[in-house]
């Protein structure tokens, strides 16, 4: 009876990996091979209603002044960032589509920051208290440990 007990046991823990292990597989990319390469462009019907009518675009003049509005200060505010990858825009990025080794040694130095990251929240919440206000501008302007970040306390 303990032994039947112990199969179905194993089974269930066996069903249980393979639905929750396997379950995501289907989302998962190739970073070896563009999927949408060679393949048609996705339209609407409404986009295709207009490729068929094969007309010039109208422009009508509506009498309104145009005004550039330019931000006068482009940072956003928002919380500590206390996993903050100062490497995330610094890497290879020229837009190509394959793997290189420099992507590999960054993603093992992502995983390396954030166990370091996740070891010392304790300090990182003492620095930056989580109510803190920090503000980015999109340039990293500051350095740590040699490596660029952008955050910075308000």
């Amino acid at each position: 009876m303990r032994s039947i007990a112990s199969k179905c046991d194993v089974r269930g823990v066996v069903a249980c990996a393979v639905l929750v292990f396997g379950g995501g597989c289907q989302l998962m990319t190739n970073p070896f091979q563009d999927e949408f390469c060679g393949t048609p462009r996705i339209a609407t019907p409404s986009v295709e209603g207009v490729r068929a009518a094969d007309t010039m675009p109208v422009l009508h003049d509506r009498g309104f002044v145009s005004v550039d509005a330019n931000v006068a200060d482009g940072s956003v505010t928002h919380g500590p960032l206390f996993f903050e990858d100062g490497l995330e825009d610094t890497w290879s990025g020229d837009g190509s589509f394959y793997v290189r080794g420099s992507d590999v040694g960054q993603w093992v130095a992502w995983q390396a920051r954030f166990a370091i990251n996740l070891v010392a929240v304790p300090y990182s919440v003492i620095v930056t208290p989580p109510w803190g206000v920090m503000v980015s501008d999109g340039s990293p302007s500051r350095t740590m440990l040699g490596e660029p970040y952008d955050a910075e306390a308000r």
